[in-house]
């Protein structure tokens, strides 16, 4: 059975999570899960946009692969951000 989504994908907490092979702690709240991340993988997830990802203040390799990404935006918390994997998405110019 197939299902057809179309629109923007929202990153939530939830997918983070599901994105991620580091495990939330017990008792872990949001806000500390998130601010200790430093892999997300969110490739091929259909995302338009970089956003929702101010919180993974410890990110140091993002995977946004096969995505329909435009523009390289939103980054600028991630000072730790070493490894950024982009390709296959729909961007035309870097400034």
């Amino acid at each position: 059975r197939f299902r057809l989504f179309f629109g923007m994908v929202k990153v939530t907490v939830d997918l983070i999570a599901r994105c991620t092979t580091q495990r939330r702690r017990r008792d872990e709240k949001d806000e500390a899960f998130l601010r200790r991340l430093t892999h997300v993988n969110l490739s091929d997830k259909k995302l338009d946009k970089i956003e929702g990802l101010e919180r993974c203040a410890s990110l140091g390799c993002l995977y946004l692969y096969e995505n329909r990404i435009s523009r390289i935006e939103n980054l600028d918390f991630a000072l730790n951000l070493t490894h950024l994997y982009i390709q296959d998405n729909n961007i035309a110019v870097m400034k």
